[in-house]
């Protein structure tokens, strides 16, 4: 956490630059001056893109004065708001060396109420301190927090900038320079029109109840009058004749319904298989273990469960001797898609290595290491699909021959 001392530091050094520069810039007047990549257990979380006013020099940038932002571009298929929450929180007080403030704790709490569902691959989730030190908090172009401590920010750029920042994202992020092919896979990452409405919708305010319909007025009915009697003729009355009683009828014993044949079950739908599975007691004793975790614990047994099935497929992979003959480097991108107990069902390419051979050893690899563990609580509400019967994990392999 940063002192007070830094604070008092950072606002001279905002008085300088309004001397010598002008007005501070406005949000949309900022400009990517560094790009990196967040990786967690061999996969890629996000993009990093750091965003300072146009003609920044990049120095000191832990006092350097707002506006400032940090975007974060989401390059994984999809993370829950609690695993983003616990991979922005950790990744602060690495960067930090401290313990995160209750400001910032506070914030993300408030942020997880205000998101509605998970972060889907392309959404653009920004982190910004503007320049009356407020730190707003927007998805695809929508607020959804803004809180008055900007020391909310000054944390999270800890993470980032910091002096406890792990090397391999804070170095090329301050490089200085940008790669044409990073700028290329930060640029391509962007919501679709689609999800932008849906983020929308999270802060629509709910809609009205409608009116109660006004109760159709009563209309008296008209007094019903007596119509008047006609005369009536009275006939005699015939001589009585004797009718013989029926005798009664013997009843017959009713018909006994034949058993039903028993129906057979239907199937389950897909969505409800996983839950008819699991006893409504285990339900509720996974959610209670949910909610017992903070965001640190809960990142930290995801990260466990997810190391655990990147070691298995390591440790099944191996160099094809003719990509060893002919130098073939590259990298894989697989999706295994699991059901619940960690069997395979598929193994895809997501992404190729440009080579054939390379391909396939890293698809045999996979299968090879399969079944993978069972999944935890954590793993369950991380990974599972909407559908509550599998998930998709990312595997990534990477083919490098020593040198």
């Amino acid at each position: 956490m940063l002192s007070d001392y830094k604070r008092l530091l950072g606002t001279m050094a905002a008085i300088v630059t309004m001397l010598f520069s002008g007005a501070p810039k406005a949000q949309d007047e900022l400009e990517t001056v560094g790009l990196s990549v967040y990786t967690e257990t061999a996969r890629d979380i996000y993009m990093a893109g750091l965003q300072l006013p146009y003609g920044a020099v990049m120095q000191n940038l832990m006092l350097a004065p707002p506006p400032k932002a940090m975007e974060y571009r989401i390059a994984t298929r999809r993370i829950s708001s609690r695993g983003f929450s616990g991979t922005i929180l950790l990744q602060g007080e690495l960067g930090s060396g401290d313990r995160a403030p209750d400001s910032a704790v506070n914030a993300l709490a408030e942020l997880k109420e205000s998101m509605k569902g998970s972060l889907r691959q392309g959404d653009r989730f920004v982190i910004y301190l503007n320049e009356d030190d407020e730190t707003v908090f927007i998805l695809n172009s929508v607020e959804l927090l803004r809180v008055s401590e900007g020391d909310v920010f000054d944390f999270f750029y800890a993470g980032w900038v910091g002096d406890g920042a792990a090397s391999t994202f804070r170095t090329p992020l301050l490089a200085g320079t940008i790669d044409a092919g990073m700028m290329d896979r930060f640029s391509a990452l962007a919501p679709s029109d689609e999800r932008v409405a849906a983020i929308t919708d999270w802060t629509a305010p709910p809609p009205e109840p409608a009116p109660a319909p006004a109760p159709a007025p009563v209309v008296p009915e008209p007094t019903p009058v007596a119509p008047t009697p006609e005369p009536v003729q009275v006939a005699a009355a015939p001589a009585p004749q004797a009718v013989a009683a029926p005798a009664p009828a013997t009843p017959e014993p009713a018909p006994q319904a034949a058993a039903p044949e028993p129906a057979a079950a239907a199937p389950a739908a897909p969505e409800q298989v996983a839950m008819a599975e699991v006893p409504e007691e285990a339900v509720a004793e996974i959610n209670d273990e949910l909610s017992q975790l903070d965001d640190r614990e809960y990142q930290r047994q995801l990260q466990d469960y997810v190391s655990t099935v990147m070691r298995q497929v390591y440790g099944e992979v191996k160099y094809p001797r003719r990509a060893i003959k002919y130098q073939w480097e590259g990298r894989v991108e697989l999706l295994a898609h699991l059901d619940e107990s960690g069997d395979l069902i598929e193994v895809v390419i997501d992404s190729t290595s440009g080579h054939t051979g390379l391909d396939k050893a890293a698809q045999s690899a996979v299968k090879r290491a399969a079944p993978f563990p069972e999944l935890s609580a954590v793993a369950r509400e991380e990974l599972v699909s909407d559908e509550g019967d599998s998930y998709v994990m990312a595997i990534p392999i990477t083919f490098t021959l020593q040198r």
